[in-house]
């Protein structure tokens, strides 16, 4: 008789759905606190879902985009602390100050 053993590694996987909003000009934004990024570093797969008014809805590789966000970068203000905030326009979304765009197209959601 021959034994096979399998090693299966578990994934943590993470997904975020943060809260966004739509500017007055169309363009849309959303934050990410020191707290939910940990959390995304810390999966193995770590994806999240942003939904704008419209029914759109884009689905990032958080891994991918965490590459443009830098110390730097962060925003500190009294309701979300210190924190990373984003503008979506398009096809692309961008960490505020920071000149690079990370392409993601919106998803339409069809009910």
């Amino acid at each position: 008789m021959v034994e096979i053993i399998l090693k299966i590694r578990l994934k943590r996987v993470v997904v975020c759905t943060p809260s966004s909003k739509i500017h007055p000009n169309g363009k849309g934004w959303f934050d990410l606190t020191i707290k939910q990024v940990e959390l995304l570093d810390d999966a193995d797969i770590a994806v999240f879902a942003v939904r704008l008014e419209g029914s759109k809805i884009y689905y990032v590789d958080f891994k991918e985009l965490r590459r443009m966000m830098t110390q730097d970068l962060r925003v500190v203000n009294p309701n979300e602390g210190e924190h990373w905030k984003f503008h979506i326009w398009g096809n692309s979304i961008q960490v505020l100050g920071s000149p690079n765009k990370f392409t993601a197209a919106p998803v339409r959601l069809t009910i």
